[in-house]
């Protein structure tokens, strides 16, 4: 990866999807291509909670907690911490960090790293709700590039609320339109692009 790091970002999407392809293919050699069911927790197999007129199953509190806690320390540690200030910086010109002897192939790596752990995290959360099969991560593969493309690149915040216009867009698009629900998504991220092409918090490259 560290080969295409100066490279264009839309460079750096392809070289990253390509390795998922890859990696896809391994795991079928590797485990076969059978869908796999592992079940929800015996700790969350409970009734389900009402919450403003709603079915709320414990175990999706559980999801938005965590994601909370994810972005509220992401959010805080890019910002406040020194690490986060320095991985800000190594993203914007990794020429000056390196000049003041700070090694920007630990900084990439290590947030590399992070990236992955996260990943990791997400999937075994959603393990208990979806069905486990090779390629079950493309789906939200593209709703990550959705999300990153309408919050803006490098905000967090922006990931948040993206997530959360997205989640609402699908929601209330299969009750009013179900079968252009996907399409919805879509058009959404056309009209913040025309609008405002760097995304809704990103901002304008110096």
């Amino acid at each position: 990866m560290s080969r295409v790091y100066g490279a264009d970002v839309l460079m750096q999407l392809l070289v990253c999807y390509a390795f998922v392809l890859i990696f896809d293919d391994v795991v079928r050699i590797i485990w076969g291509p059978e869908f796999k069911s592992m079940g929800m927790p015996a700790a969350f197999q409970v009734m389900p909670l009402f919450i403003a007129g709603g079915v709320v199953p414990p175990y999706y509190l559980l999801l938005i907690g965590v994601a909370l806690v994810a972005a509220i320390v992401l959010g805080i540690g890019l910002s406040r911490s020194r690490i986060g200030k320095v991985i800000r910086a190594a993203a914007h010109n990794p020429g000056m960090v390196s000049a003041l002897g700070i090694n920007t192939g630990l900084i990439y790596g290590g947030v590399f790293a992070l990236g992955g752990m996260l990943a990791g995290l997400a999937g075994a959360l959603a393990a208990p709700v979806r069905s486990l099969t090779p390629g079950m991560g493309f789906s939200v593969l593209i709703e990550s590039f959705i999300v990153t493309v309408i919050g803006g690149m490098g905000s967090i915040l922006g990931a948040l609320i993206g997530a959360l216009l997205i989640g609402l867009i699908r929601s209330f698009g299969s009750l009013g339109f179900p079968l252009f629900a996907e399409g919805l998504m879509y058009l959404f991220m056309v009209i913040v692009l025309v609008s405002k092409p760097t995304g809704l918090f990103g901002k304008e490259a110096a």
